[in-house]
């Protein structure tokens, strides 16, 4: 049933409706302040030597690289600080998985490890691979099937086992 009010009793619902709108409004203009927890959490990270990808794989070293930036814009989301242990990648691949060490870079995407390491859900990024020929060899073009009996050459990396297949 619908109750039909007069004009005097609309009032209190006007100062009602205002008094919320202006509750809303103070209290978006004076947000509460929070601190997040200052407690760093360490994380061992394995580091080792590789040019451009990974550089001063040494106590006291200067490092740089894209795997040490990606460390550093991953600590400003988690507030995360690394401890680093270096040595080969054998070495620390090994370390990985006896869990004596948290982080090593490096790792390709492959179906012997991925019941042992955790990678994640989400596509981390994308690379370009380039083939480069010699100006003068004009048999090779832009349609993949040119390649068909070259041989092709790779750093000894995961990535021969994906071109060898």
């Amino acid at each position: 049933m619908i109750r039909i009010q007069d004009k005097n009793n609309r009032i209190p619902i006007l100062r009602r409706i205002l008094f919320v709108c202006a509750a809303m409004f103070m209290i978006g203009c004076f947000p509460a302040v929070a601190y997040a927890d200052t407690k760093a959490e360490t994380v061992r990270v394995g580091y080792y030597e590789n040019e451009v990808f990974q550089e001063g794989a040494g106590e006291g070293e200067v490092k740089s690289g894209y795997a040490y930036e990606y460390y550093r814009k991953l600590s400003e989301y988690t507030g995360w600080e690394y401890e680093y242990v270096y040595g080969e990648f054998s070495e620390l691949y090994q370390m990985l998985l006896d869990g004596e060490i948290d982080l090593l870079a490096g790792l390709a995407k492959r179906e012997d490890r991925a019941g042992v390491i955790g990678y994640p859900d989400a596509e981390m990024g994308n690379e370009s691979y380039y083939l480069v020929k010699y100006d003068e060899d004009m048999d090779i073009t832009a349609d993949p099937v040119t390649l068909n009996g070259c041989r092709i050459g790779v750093l000894d990396s995961a990535m021969v086992g994906v071109i060898n297949r």
